[in-house]
């Protein structure tokens, strides 16, 4: 649990509270209990890292000024066509991630400067990530998701107005794979 946090700390530490700029290659459209959801995405290829032909899909909302207020991942999905189940983000340090895929969830407040909500993935619920069109030639990727978080009832919860659980359905996702940072 700890190491979530350290993460979503980390993520937040170096993407700031100032309203940067940032360059993304895909949409996403999903319907989020049952509303119409629309966000960017990224799609990294994880190979520097050394998870040879996975990816890490980084799908976000930001409000009208800019700032980032949902962010979820789907991390080391196998780059090929086809349907995964999506099982809870186990980690046990940043460079040390213990699943063979995972999905993690988070909302942040207005302004984009700290977290609002933490949600895990459902692990009853059927979560499915489908590739349905992969062109090596240049990269694009296509996709469908439906994923189910729920917000621990142990935790503190800054925001009482944020749901218990959060069902995303009929989602899409189109984007080119992108090689990690090299730094």
């Amino acid at each position: 649990m700890k190491i979530k946090y350290l993460i979503l700390i980390l993520i937040l530490a170096m993407a700031g509270c100032k309203k940067e700029p940032v360059m993304f290659d895909g949409t996403v459209t999903a319907k989020k209990n049952d509303k119409k959801w629309k966000g960017e995405c990224n799609v990294i290829n994880l190979s520097r890292l050394g998870f040879e032909n996975e990816i890490d899909i980084s799908l976000y909302r930001f409000n009208n000024a800019g700032f980032e207020r949902e962010n979820f991942h789907v991390t080391r999905v196998s780059v090929q066509i086809g349907k995964i189940n999506v099982i809870p983000y186990k980690a046990d340090s940043i460079n040390n991630i213990i699943s063979i895929n995972g999905a993690s969830y988070y909302t942040l407040t207005d302004d984009g400067c700290a977290i609002d909500d933490t949600y895990y993935l459902l692990e009853t619920a059927e979560n499915i990530l489908e590739i349905t069109k992969l062109d090596e030639q240049t990269n694009e990727i296509e996709g469908k998701f439906n994923l189910t978080f729920y917000r621990n009832p142990e935790e503190e919860n800054p925001n009482p107005n944020s749901p218990d659980t959060v069902c995303f359905t009929n989602g899409e996702f189109k984007a080119i794979i992108t090689p990690p940072p090299t730094e």
